[in-house]
């Protein structure tokens, strides 16, 4: 468990993948978090700026990207979402993982074609898979209280804009 949220970075999640056995890294996997082994420019024109891919939900090219400097929001690039492909889905790796702990990471994806409908679905999310729970045990992750909220807060409040970058 990282002691300190704010101290967490990829190098942390990329270490907590490789303590996994084969079958619970493919279970996470499964459940759209399929960390890179070091992270790089995802080769996607839509990706932001100053910032590199860390892992993928494994579904037409959507992934998640971390500012260079390691330190920073989250962002999540959905190619396909030609009128807004970058959403910010945490202010830091430990908000990006609390996200999804319960609904998983493979259909935040549907954030880029509807914010509201999506953002409901995370929060009544109940009952998370074995893997998601092993996560978020491991990494002391609980639920965002309003996720509604929250994303409008990241998306519009912030004066942080990733495609404008």
């Amino acid at each position: 468990m990282t002691s300190h949220a704010n101290s967490m970075n990829t190098n942390d999640l990329q270490n907590y993948v490789r303590s996994l056995s084969d079958s619970d890294r493919y279970e996470l996997e499964d459940e759209g978090l399929r960390v890179y082994e070091s992270p790089a420019p995802s080769g996607y024109d839509a990706a932001p700026d100053g910032y590199v891919a860390f892992a993928s939900t494994g579904g037409d090219g959507v992934h998640f990207n971390v500012p260079v400097s390691d330190v920073g929001p989250i962002v999540m690039t959905v190619p396909m979402a030609f009128d807004g492909p970058n959403i910010v889905v945490g202010a830091n790796i430990e908000e990006f993982l609390s996200l999804g702990c319960v609904y998983g990471y493979f259909r935040l994806e549907q954030l880029a074609y509807g914010m509201e409908g999506t953002a409901n679905e995370i929060q009544a999310a109940k009952d998370p898979s074995a893997a998601l729970l092993k996560l978020a045990s491991h990494f002391d992750l609980r639920p965002w209280p309003d996720v509604a909220q929250r994303l409008d807060q990241l998306n519009v409040d912030q004066a942080f804009n990733p495609s404008a970058t």
